[in-house]
């Protein structure tokens, strides 16, 4: 989790909806030790996704908490993260980025 500083939320609904609708950055999803998914955009709007189960990767995977960043240019730190974390479901991201 250091990854993306300190701060942690659980994977709930509720912690999702209390970020900003406009919140853009990267984004980090894990269960216990293991990273499960780095992923870009409007992050209410993909944790929201994520939730109601739009990648089965990551629903079979039972992610428990989120971290995130804010980032203008999200994408060559979503890729320094995919790459220093290699999470369970970013297999392509990694491959295409190796």
């Amino acid at each position: 989790m250091a990854a993306f500083g300190s701060q942690s939320y659980p994977f709930t609904e509720q912690a999702i909806l209390a970020l900003s609708a406009t919140l853009h950055g990267v984004y980090g999803l894990w269960r216990q030790s293991t990273w499960v998914y780095v992923g870009k955009g409007t992050i209410r709007e993909r944790l929201l996704g994520h939730l109601n189960g739009d990648n089965p990767c990551i629903r079979r995977a039972g992610p428990t908490n989120f971290a995130y960043t804010q980032a203008g240019h999200a994408e060559p730190e979503e890729k320094r993260l995919i790459l220093l974390l290699t999470p369970t479901c970013n297999r392509k991201e990694r491959d295409r980025a190796g």
